[in-house]
Formats: C-alpha cells, sequence, structure tokens
C-alpha cells in the first residue's frame, strides 16, 4: 500500500514540478538569495531520465535541471522524498545520488570535469526536519583537524524544504505556495480534510482569478488532489461546487469532466453532477478560452497548454485562431 501510495506521489510531482514555469517558481522562491545569486535560472533545462538508484526508488522522486551556475554549466537537482519522517540517513542517500550523476557514462564522455550539483530535498514527513542537512555538521572532530586531513573527508550540505512548517493564510498566499500547501495536506489530511482543503483554495482562487498564475497554478492543484484521492465521489465534487463562486464551480466541473475523460475519476460523473455540467457547457468553453489566452500571455508553449486543459492541437489552434 505504501508502495502505491508512493507511485501516486511520484507521478504528480514529476506532471507538477516537470513545468518549467512551477520549478522556476519554487526555485526563485525557495534557493537562498545567497546560491540563487549565482544561478541563471532563465538558462533552467529539464534533463530527462533519473539517477535515482534502484536502491533508493522507493525514497526519492528525482527532477534534474541544467542550469548556467557561476558562468559554467551545472545541475540542480530537486528531490522528493516520500518517506512521512525525518530520515538521518538521507543526507548519505543524496551524497550517493549526487556521485551517480557524477560517474554517469555521458559526464564521464563528455565533460572534462564533474560538474557542480546542487541538491534540494522536498521533505514531506508529518513532523518536521530535526536531522542536519551538512555532514560537517555532524562530524564532531572536523573542526579539530588539521587541514591536511579535512582535506581527506568529503563533506558537503543538501538544501531543505521543509513542507511541514508552511502555515499561510490562504488570502494572502501566492500562486506557489497554494500548490505546497495542496501537496501537504495531501498526503496527510483524509478526504474530509481535503475536501476543505480544497473548499480554501476556491476562496483564493475567487479572490485572485484574475491573476493569470492564481488561475493557472489551481488547476494544476486540483489535478494534483483529484488524482491522488482517487476516493472522491461525484457527490463531494458537487458539494465543493456548490459552495463556491460561479467562477470556482465552472473550474471543478470543467477539470471534473477532463478528468473523467482521462479515467483518472472512476464513474461516469453521472444524476445530479451530469446535470451540472450539462447547465455549464457554455461556460466550461468560456473558462478553457480564456485559460489559454492567459497561458499564451504566460508564453507557455503548445505541449504544456495542452497537458494542462486537455485539449487536442486541433482544438487549441481552433481557440487561438479565435482569440488573436
Amino acid at each position: 500500500m505504501e508502495n502505491n501510495i508512493s507511485q501516486i506521489h511520484d507521478k504528480m510531482f514529476k506532471e507538477t514540478f516537470g513545468n518549467l514555469v512551477v520549478a522556476g517558481d519554487f526555485l526563485k522562491a525557495y534557493l537562498p538569495e545567497a546560491i540563487r545569486k549565482y544561478i541563471d535560472l532563465d538558462t533552467l533545462e529539464p534533463q530527462k531520465g533519473s539517477f535515482v538508484t534502484q536502491e533508493y526508488r522507493e525514497l526519492f522522486t528525482d527532477l534534474l535541471y541544467k542550469a548556467k551556475i557561476y558562468g559554467q554549466d551545472g545541475y540542480i537537482c530537486i528531490l522528493f522524498e516520500h518517506k512521512s519522517y525525518s530520515d538521518k540517513y538521507a543526507i548519505y542517500q543524496i551524497l550517493k545520488y549526487i556521485i551517480e550523476i557524477w560517474a554517469s557514462p555521458e559526464q564521464e564522455e563528455g565533460e572534462k570535469s564533474p560538474p557542480l550539483v546542487i541538491p534540494l530535498l522536498i521533505y514531506n514527513g508529518k513532523t518536521r526536519w530535526n536531522h542536519e542537512t551538512s555532514i560537517q555538521e555532524r562530524m564532531q572532530w572536523f573542526n579539530d583537524l588539521p587541514g591536511e586531513l579535512k582535506e581527506l573527508v568529503p563533506v558537503y550540505r543538501h538544501l531543505m524544504v521543509d513542507l511541514s512548517e508552511i502555515d499561510l493564510d490562504i488570502k494572502t498566499a501566492t500562486a506557489l505556495q497554494l500548490l505546497l500547501r495542496v501537496i501537504r495536506d495531501a498526503r496527510q489530511l483524509d478526504r474530509d480534510g481535503m475536501i476543505a482543503t480544497i473548499r480554501e483554495i476556491m476562496v483564493a482562487y475567487t479572490l485572485k482569478h484574475e491573476d493569470d498564475k492564481v488561475t493557472y497554478y489551481v488547476r494544476v492543484c486540483l489535478r494534483y488532489v483529484f488524482g491522488v484521492k482517487s476516493e472522491f465521489t461525484r457527490e463531494d465534487l458537487l458539494s465543493i461546487a456548490n459552495q463556491v463562486s460561479r467562477k470556482g464551480s465552472e473550474l471543478i466541473m470543467t477539470l471534473a469532466e477532463q478528468l473523467r475523460q482521462e479515467g483518472r475519476l472512476e464513474g461516469k460523473l453521472e444524476g445530479r453532477l451530469e446535470g451540472k455540467l450539462e447547465g455549464k457547457l457554455e461556460g466550461r468553453l468560456e473558462t478553457t478560452t480564456e485559460i489559454v489566452k492567459n497561458a499564451l500571455a504566460m508564453s507557455m508553449k503548445a505541449e504544456d497548454i495542452i497537458k494542462l486543459t486537455g485539449l487536442t492541437m486541433e482544438e487549441l489552434d481552433k481557440i487561438k485562431n479565435e482569440i488573436c
């Protein structure tokens, strides 16, 4: 059961943070300024594949990005931990991950020297992280060593974002903070708790729906929740839709129908929900057109817009022609 849950979060993490918009916003917000100033985030480029070994597949999900760091090609790895508790061994596992990158055939054949790798761990446990993020901090004897011996010790530290520390007011939260709140709650709360979180998210959407990024991130949040919490019923969605604004209701109904077509929501969402959807077909088209318009304004790629809206390329081209 735990493995299945990890696989679900693995998939959702890659779908969200694999998007350059999300990854870029996250790194701008959570990289320490002292480090971020050396990184050209405009050069951020996602890399294919994974460097998580089979041994650690159940512990981490990874996304690797190439970027110019201090003028040189380097890497930023975002590691999403699956464990629900703080693991003191993570610091060693991340070091092995970096070594896997350095020792990869591509690096050995194409690079003259190992690249700089900046590791950032996203911890999504139920309790706060309580272990060192620097190996040196664990070595009480390190600072007393003479320089010649210090050179023999592989010391490093990794960056950390602890989602359990997120405590925010939904009404004043940034678009990215909404997503991080949902990722945390989806792991820790039961169905009723998540329904309450969705209601709060839709309140934020009602207040800020004219903000392109808020609209985009709220859709990402809902897709994440509906994907992770597969036990949601049509009655749950209808209940939420009836308690939020008209725009929020349309957004939920539109996304629910898209997910139904993708087979990610069980059943046919029939009965009262189907009736409500029928009455919102016009609103759905309006909402989708608005989202496409906002996405184009954000210079999103066609493939990302298709993934976000569920449109086909032909449908997207038709909407683009109508709004241009």
